[in-house]
């Protein structure tokens, strides 16, 4: 028996010491579960090939697709050099492109032999364990008034806006859902009314289930094996019309992936629900879709050491990535308050999900709700970045029930329907995650706390108690409809002061240009140039004047005097109005002054659906409009494309240079900015339309309007000038041409090469 105690014990310790020679790599829930198990199942991080380039696009499709495609290629390279080695082990396996990372299931000793593959990063235990939430159940099918959560945080007021999240898809990964639920059926994308398709908008990483999730014919369908998906959807969407008013944005639709068997867990399952959410897939897993993609993903979950988290930063990437493919991820910040340090799981302690502590009806912190600061990864990162109603919350339940829960888990979806509701009231900020989550902990309402950690004081902003504060709805939206956006991008004017008004393009990095096509005091022609940057709300641009430049084949760039003129202010109040303030340098014989500006273009390509304005296609009462036609597109020439919404300019008489404005139905707008032959600045206004290469513009000059506050757009006198025409060889190069009429000006006909100056945010093109 001796000896029989002794080989058991030295084996033991053999299989401990051969484990060790790869700690460095191997978590040790890992090592422990290798030395105890004859089989193990392993959630691997590879070596990534290259890093992660995040795109220069503000454009949603753009931007996944560019995510995406890095992404795989890394994931490819790292199958191709390791599948042979993968299949040797085990035939039961999975890549993941995401992270690039695998789940494999093999015998311990050849797991501890691949483990030491040069391609393996770090190596964690794939497994499982309860979801962990504190709820209280009342199972009542009755109907009630609206929710007290949503009242707390003003949905209601946002709802009379016309906001409710129409247009928006949010996703969330959970226990599954009851998809037919009373309070849920309607919102699901995959119900049209008659017929239901799960493909694209279900799907299930669970693969050995206690309970299937399967329909009467035995194919995949939504089910929830536990209560808690279905309960954290109704907070987001439900509502099933018969007073059971539940959810934040009920005209938004929702998708869903069971990510957990019957609250069971694991970094795999994880994984794939969020990879299934970056490129949707049939019900087979194929023919990926990117129009499918939702805008916000919630999870009311975390990932804890027992199921194989032993390492803060093993979900990390998954979720960088996600964000970086322009998804809003929400996350529940957990229930092991009240102590400080609490937030402790991933994926809520990572700086790019946006985690949610709870609150209770007296707007206090919810006693359960985890705490910051994270000393996990030793970032020490303050941590709920914001709070949310979580006790005692009544949602929707499996078998058509209501039941109220208590949660971090039913605080995040109310953020998360708070986002479909900013999206609604703002498109242009879908695919923007990043500026979704700013205006969210901007807009909270500010909550202290007696409670200081990690030498942050609750009295502080943020704090590692309530984070930025509890949301609140409608300060939200109503910032998301101020915050400047790409279709900010066009030709604005004053209805009062018809006859002039700004051209306003949005770059990246923040950055703005205005032109002002105004006249002088002399009621000649000018135009000003502001370059500057805004900061979401706000644009402060300095300005200049040029003077001395004439007019081509007389121009020449050495000879354009430029002064400082003075600044522009502006802001804008939602998609069509705003204000645009002037403020001269002393001394120069302007005036200050400000003027509202309405939209007078929609830039063809740039949407911005929160309202409407009478000004749209109204160029002014002089400038009638040209019908569009039809016209076959010349295959030896460039299309014209969108993204020539820009501004463009000839290098070697850089100096002056044309606007062009793309529209709907063909129809073209190109305001030419240079000098007449007294050196003055001037602006000819060039309307018509394109046959899909070239565009016929008829060219009008005006005079005699002055400066305002003298301004009258009675005295403008506008004349024809001429013809332009605009034809371009590709997405950064054109050919600009002009004819005068008959004049004594001294204009002469000509012609110059163009080069892009600008691209306009959110207008791309490509060859």
């Amino acid at each position: 028996m001796t000896s029989i105690k002794f080989l058991f014990a030295f084996f033991i310790t053999l299989n401990t010491i051969v484990v060790q020679a790869a700690t460095n790599k191997t978590s040790s829930i890992l090592s422990q579960k290798i030395a105890e198990n004859e089989v193990v199942e392993l959630y691997v991080i590879l070596k990534n090939n290259h890093k992660i380039n995040l795109p220069n696009t503000k454009q949603r499709l753009n931007r996944l697709n560019s995510v995406i495609s890095q992404l795989k290629s890394n994931e490819q390279k790292s199958r191709s050099e390791l599948e042979k080695v993968v299949k040797s082990y085990s035939n039961d396996y999975q890549f993941f492109w995401i992270n690039n990372s695998l789940r494999i299931k093999m015998k311990s000793k050849d797991a501890i032999e691949f483990i030491k593959n040069p391609a393996v990063i770090k190596a964690y235990h794939n497994s499982g364990e309860k979801l962990n939430l504190n709820k209280i159940s009342n199972l009542n099918k009755s109907a009630t008034s609206l929710e007290w959560g949503l009242e707390k945080i003003m949905v209601p007021q946002v709802w009379e806006l016309g906001y409710k999240g129409q247009g928006v898809v949010i996703a969330g990964q959970d226990t599954g859902f009851q998809w037919d639920h009373p309070a849920l059926k309607a919102k699901y994308r995959g119900w049209d009314g008659q017929n239901v398709d799960h493909n694209y908008n279900w799907h299930d990483s669970i693969h050995s289930p206690n309970i299937a999730c399967v329909d009467d014919s035995n194919q995949p369908a939504p089910c929830d094996d536990n209560r808690h998906g279905t309960h954290t959807m109704g907070t987001m969407v439900g509502d099933d019309g018969d007073g059971n008013q539940i959810g934040v944005a009920p005209d938004a639709k929702w998708i869903g992936c069971r990510n957990m068997n019957q609250g069971d867990g694991t970094p795999a399952s994880y994984t794939e629900c969020f990879q299934f959410f970056i490129e949707p897939t049939d019900l087979n897993g194929e023919n990926p879709d990117l129009s499918k993609v939702p805008h916000i993903i919630n999870n009311s979950w975390g990932c804890p050491v027992s199921e194989g988290c032993t390492q803060p930063n093993v979900l990390k990437e998954v979720v960088d990535n996600t964000v970086a493919a322009g998804i809003l991820v929400v996350a529940a910040a957990g229930n092991s308050g009240s102590g400080c340090n609490t937030v402790n799981d991933p994926i809520a302690i990572y700086e790019n999900a946006l985690t949610v502590g709870s609150t209770n009806r007296n707007d206090s912190i919810s006693s359960f709700s985890s705490r910051g600061s994270v000393s996990l990864d030793g970032s020490n990162r303050i941590k709920p970045d914001i709070s949310a109603p979580g006790s005692t919350v009544r949602s929707s339940v499996p078998d058509g029930g209501y039941a109220s829960f208590s949660g971090t888990s039913m605080a995040s979806p109310h953020v998360a329907g708070v986002a479909a509701l900013m999206i609604s009231a703002n498109p242009a900020l879908a695919g923007n995650p990043e500026l979704i989550k700013d205006i969210l902990l901007e807009s909270s309402d500010f909550k202290s706390s007696n409670e200081d950690c990690n030498n942050v004081s609750g009295e502080e902003r943020p704090n590692n108690t309530f984070g930025w504060g509890r949301l609140n709805a409608l300060t939200a939206v109503n910032n998301s409809l101020n915050y400047m956006q790409p279709a900010h991008s066009a030709l604005w004017y004053d209805p009062e002061q018809n006859g002039h008004g700004i051209n306003v393009y949005m770059l990246a990095d923040n950055r703005i240009i205005v032109i002002w096509y105004v006249y002088d005091n002399e009621g000649h022609p000018l135009w000003l140039l502001g370059v500057g940057t805004h900061d979401g709300q706000n644009a402060t641009l300095d300005v200049q004047s040029g003077s001395d430049g004439l007019f081509p084949p007389d121009f020449n760039s050495n000879d354009v005097n430029l002064t400082n003129w003075g600044q522009f202010k502006l802001s804008f109040g939602d998609c069509n109005n705003g204000l645009f303030e002037w403020i001269p340098i002393q001394g120069n014989g302007y005036s200050a002054g400000q003027m509202n500006v309405l939209r007078l273009t929609n830039t063809i390509g740039l949407t911005c659906d929160s309202g409407t304005t009478k000004a749209q296609n109204n160029l002014s009462q002089s400038v009638k409009q040209v019908k569009s036609k039809k016209t076959q597109t010349s295959q030896s020439s460039f299309s014209l494309d969108v993204s020539h919404s820009a501004l463009w300019y000839d290098p070697t008489q850089n100096g002056h240079g044309i606007n062009v404005y793309m529209l709907a139905d063909n129809r073209i707008i190109v305001i030419w900015y240079v000098f007449d032959n007294t050196g003055k600045p001037v602006w000819l206004l060039g309307l018509g339309e394109h046959d899909g290469t070239k565009a016929t513009l008829t060219a009008q000059i005006g005079d005699n309007g002055l400066f305002p506050p003298d301004f009258d757009s009675n005295t403008v006198n506008l004349q024809d000038w001429g013809t332009m025409e605009l034809e371009f060889s590709g997405c950064n190069k054109g050919t600009f041409k002009w004819a005068p009429v008959a004049n004594d000006k001294g204009y002469t006909a000509g012609e110059m090469p163009l080069v892009r100056l600008t691209n306009t945010l959110g207008l791309e093109c490509s060859e």
